[in-house]
């Protein structure tokens, strides 16, 4: 046999070989409803052989063997591996929590909250953290500021004032007034409050997720989007489940709670349903031991004024919830109802409120309905967005303080000062999403809101009567007998807003441009431009900078802030001490941002932010205007002096910072080993509102500036370390630790220079136990401030605060929680 013949015959004999050792495996791919799943990626491992699943999940690939290992990967589901046992293989795939990805993993996942539309993390210009459901129930968040309290760049105060439950810093600003709140994209804050109110009504555990956007994004969201965006997405049941929960804890603390989840058909025609529900009760709060000078009446100048004794009674605190959301096909109706009590001393002097009632309270109900629904029509998708925001402050809230509501002889003894406030708000928007081309798309929209609001009252002698107001007019209610209509300002108001945003993305950058321009009947119109650019300038790393231009509205608890007392030189007279201003305009923002983020490894990553924001026209306290310029001037006998909220005193702050975040994942393999490390630098300076200095015969006007961000540390570090030591027991360690900062209540020089304006930085650990002791068992333990600091937080309000805001000492919970 020629050689020529040999090497023909054994190349067709290989051949043959090769092609009788290869077979095809062939298969369909779900999810857990039973819907076909499109896009799969199906590989052969450790070869280049792949292939990708139909529109109807069909499957079909040629393995080299039956010892074979086929990978099922798609974004967002959990990778599988199976090893060739047949010629079929049929996969169901479940839905990844974004706590079980790698950091690579998680670049894919598409965020919604910075644009209004899905954008890949690695191709998004704006810093973005995600807190997946997993995330919230290892480590036991109750509230949102739980969730938030280990993430990086933000304080929190737990708790912080009656008004608006837990406190958190963001940027170095109050995020309860600066940061805006959503659930699944809609706003939940009430337009009459002076912030969003954070307990456990908010309640956690049906959260899929939750994205946090640091920065200004008023460009597509519009007022009070200035430090960020919090967007609480809700779940989307993938089984039908049934989740009951009880934890009880120190003081008194008890909870119970239960998440359901319900759902019939497939994908198109599939109805599903969530309902929730939960309540907290706490006897007492964990901050009077150790605290002893902060409670004392001595260290505040009104102490010889009360005539009763101090008494440091039980601070209690109690909420509850309820919630539905019914989704058929793309549209979707929900309902949650949150209330909400607190003690309403809280966090302010004792020598001007009493600390020995219980009953003394601010307690909330909020009710909102909001339907959504999205319709793709050729190249377009269209998003409409209908709530109706219901807030009502209990009319039998009260503060428990040491002046009476008109009469001057029982000063400095207990008097009750009821306070009543509430809001109706109907909000509309349609957002339509248009890709003309392949690499740009175009996102816009519109905004309506209507709003009826009855701004925060007057102190009261006696419960207000919620019959005499009427939602959405400005009918007054009937004259008090001493302050005739005074602190009474019913109002009816709307905004429209309009925005358009370009984003131009390819493999190395993305591009994204946009504005927004929002008209108020009450502050007038406010334009909010941004520009955002992220380039990919190696493999594995990425830099974005972006400017932005923001804006937080004028809330009528400022605008029409009413307090007046019984005269105690004149009797009969009305003494006015605050009074509204209509003319109150908004805060301005100018802010500048770069990052720069390099992913090591598929389980290491760095990242280095810094920012630079200035804040000008702020709304601060001007007083020593004249009474009758407000038409004060007929009863104002005790004093022709006032006080207003005001944006012309020339009040402004800066404040810049610079972060770096360093993950890693699976530092040990076996035991899941991880880190998570935060460390923020940040520096500000604060120019105060002008003040009046007479000096002789002269008087002229300052602005007394510091050099410091009141209630910023200039340092903030973050360790989360965690691991599964053993199958399905999750232990986590968090670590916080801040330099000092000055207190919230500086408002000039000699205030800033005051020692017990100088707080000082803490470190604490908390401890989070989570173990699966079967599927339908899983059990919990927490430790909150395990070495027992004593430290401080966010002061309540911008005056009359304690020298600083106790926070709790180490408090113990354990949780049960059973499945079906």
């Amino acid at each position: 046999m020629s050689m020529e013949k040999f090497l023909c015959f054994l190349f067709l004999f290989l051949s043959g070989t090769t092609a009788m050792a290869q077979q095809t495996v062939r298969g369909q791919i779900i999810d857990e409803r039973n819907n076909p799943l499109k896009g799969v990626v199906v590989s052969v491992k450790n070869t280049a052989i792949s292939t990708q699943s139909d529109d109807m999940g069909y499957y079909s690939i040629a393995v080299p063997d039956s010892s074979s290992i086929l990978v099922f990967s798609k974004i967002e589901y959990l990778k599988q591996e199976h090893q060739v046992n047949s010629s079929t293989l049929n996969i169901t795939m479940s839905i990844a929590d974004v706590f079980d990805l790698t950091l690579e993993e998680l670049l894919q996942i598409k965020v919604v909250t910075a644009s209004r539309s899905d954008i890949r993390m690695e191709k998004l210009p704006a810093t973005t953290y995600i807190i997946s459901q997993k995330e919230i129930i290892s480590n036991n968040y109750f509230t949102l500021t739980d969730a938030l309290k280990n993430i990086p760049e933000i304080k929190v105060s737990q708790p912080g004032s009656a008004e608006c439950g837990n406190l958190f810093l963001m940027r170095g600003m109050v995020g309860n007034y600066y940061t805006k709140v959503l659930i699944d994209g809609i706003p939940i804050t009430p337009s009459v409050v002076s912030g969003i109110a954070i307990d456990e009504h908010i309640y956690m555990k049906r959260a899929e997720r939750i994205e946090i956007v640091y920065g200004p994004a008023s460009a597509v969201y519009g007022a009070d989007a200035i430090s960020g965006i919090i967007n609480i997405i809700t779940l989307k049941p993938s089984k039908n489940t049934l989740d009951i929960e009880t934890r009880a804890g120190s003081f008194g603390y008890f909870n119970a709670n239960l998440l359901a989840s319900y759902s019939i058909g497939k994908q198109k025609n599939s109805f599903d349903l969530i309902a929730y529900g939960q309540f907290t009760n706490r006897n007492d709060r964990n901050i009077k031991t150790g605290y002893d000078t902060i409670y004392d009446r001595k260290q505040y100048p009104l102490w010889d004024k009360n005539m009763m004794p101090f008494v440091l009674g039980n601070i209690p605190n109690q909420s509850a919830s309820f919630g539905l959301k019914l989704s058929k096909s793309n549209f979707t109706v929900s309902y949650d109802w949150m209330y909400r009590s607190e003690f309403s001393s809280l966090g302010q002097r004792t020598d001007i409120q009493f600390y020995d009632d219980p009953k003394a309270r601010i307690t909330e109900n909020t009710q909102r309905i909001a339907f959504q629904l999205k319709a793709l029509i050729k190249d377009f998708t269209l998003s409409a967005n209908l709530s109706v925001l219901h807030y009502r402050m209990d009319n039998n809230s009260y503060f428990s303080t040491i002046y009476s509501n008109k009469n001057p002889q029982t000063y400095g003894y207990v008097n009750r000062a009821y306070k009543y406030q509430a809001s109706d708000d109907i909000l509309f928007e349609e957002i339509v999403t248009w890709n003309p081309f392949k690499k740009i798309e175009m996102v816009g929209g519109i905004t309506f809101q209507f709003s009826g609001a009855f701004p925060k009252t007057n102190d009261l002698e006696k419960p207000f009567n919620p019959k005499h107001y009427t939602p959405f007019s400005t009918e007054k209610p009937p004259l008090d007998t001493f302050y005739l209509d005074f602190g009474y300002n019913p109002i009816v108001y709307s905004n429209m807003a309009g925005f358009i945003q370009g984003i131009y993305s390819t493999d190395r950058f993305t591009l994204l441009c946009g504005t927004r321009y929002d008209v108020n009947s009450e502050y007038g119109s406010s334009f909010n431009p941004r520009i955002a650019l992220q380039a990919n300038v190696l493999e594995q790393t990425s830099l974005r900078a972006s400017f932005n231009r923001a804006f937080k509205a004028p809330s009528p608890y400022y605008g029409y802030q009413s307090i007046a007392s019984a005269s105690s030189l004149y009797p009969g007279y009305v003494n006015y001490i605050n009074v509204p201003n209509k003319d109150l305009g908004s805060e301005k923002l100018t802010s500048y941002e770069v990052g720069l983020r390099q992913l090591l490894t598929e389980n290491v990553s760095v990242e280095v932010i810094g920012f630079h924001n200035h804040i000008f026209e702020l709304i601060s306290i001007k007083g020593g205007l004249l009474a009758h310029d407000f038409g004060y001037e007929e009863t104002a006998h005790a004093t022709d002096k006032v006080s207003i909220y005001s944006n012309d005193g020339g009040a402004e702050a800066t404040i810049m910072g610079i972060g770096t975040i360093l993950r890693i994942k699976d530092i040990i393999p076996s035991i899941k080993l991880s880190l998570d490390f935060y460390a923020n630098y940040s520096k500000g300076k604060e120019t105060f509102p002008s003040t009046m200095v007479i000096t002789g015969d002269d008087t002229t006007i300052v602005n007394e500036k510091i050099d410091n961000r009141r209630m910023l540390p200039n340092w903030i570090g973050k360790a989360r370390v965690y691991c599964y030591p053993a199958k399905n027991f999750y232990v986590a360690l968090d670590n916080f630790i801040c330099s000092h900062w000055y207190a919230r209540q500086v408002h000039s020089l000699e205030s800033y220079k005051n020692p017990n304006n100088k707080i000082n930085g803490y470190y604490t650990m908390d401890v989070n136990l989570h173990y699966e002791v079967a599927k339908f068992l899983k059990v919990s333990l927490k430790v909150e401030n395990i070495f027992d600091r004593k430290y401080a937080g966010i002061q309540a309000y911008d005056s009359y605060n304690l020298l600083y805001n106790p926070q709790p000492g180490r408090s113990l919970y354990a949780g049960l929680m059973l499945t079906f």
